[in-house]
């Protein structure tokens, strides 16, 4: 047998295997067609999508909340004690403020002009007021409670 003889054998076998193996593919792929499958509502990546804005679309509610209306954190969360507790921790808070008044005016010889030069308290809102008398008028707003203080 000659080389060309055994080349076109060779040809030939390699064209009937393919042959053969594209008519197996398509008895599969008709077998798979007439079979029924499960019904598909979706993809997964379109569940994992919804999924995803599912999870996401609270988290976002709760931003846009929080921007727009600007609740103190701590308010939200802190768990409220008992009236005589909170009260206690407002005159508490308020007496720290007005040592603080006291020493600067001890160290300056004046009265500070705002709260800012003390150092800002952390929790409540505070309102302080310079009189022209000397004195000072100091409110705070804290859990609920509002304290005035008057000082010389």
């Amino acid at each position: 047998m000659s080389i060309e003889q055994s080349q076109n054998q060779a040809r030939l076998l390699a064209e009937a295997a393919i042959g053969e193996a594209l008519v197996d593919y398509s008895r599969r792929e008709d077998a798979r067609a007439a079979r029924p499958g499960p019904a598909r509502t979706g993809s997964r990546h379109a569940r994992a999508a919804r999924l995803g804005l599912l999870v996401a679309l609270p988290v976002l509610v709760a931003v846009v909340l929080v921007n727009v209306w600007r609740p103190s954190l701590l308010v939200m969360l802190a768990v409220t004690g008992s009236s005589t507790v909170i009260d206690s921790q407002v005159e508490e808070a308020l007496r720290v403020v007005v040592d603080d008044i006291q020493s600067f005016h001890a160290d300056y010889a004046e009265l500070p002009d705002s709260l800012a030069e003390l150092g800002l308290p952390t929790q409540g809102e505070w309102v302080y007021t310079k009189n022209p008398d000397g004195g000072y008028r100091l409110i705070v707003t804290l859990q609920g409670r509002v304290r005035t203080f008057d000082g010389r």
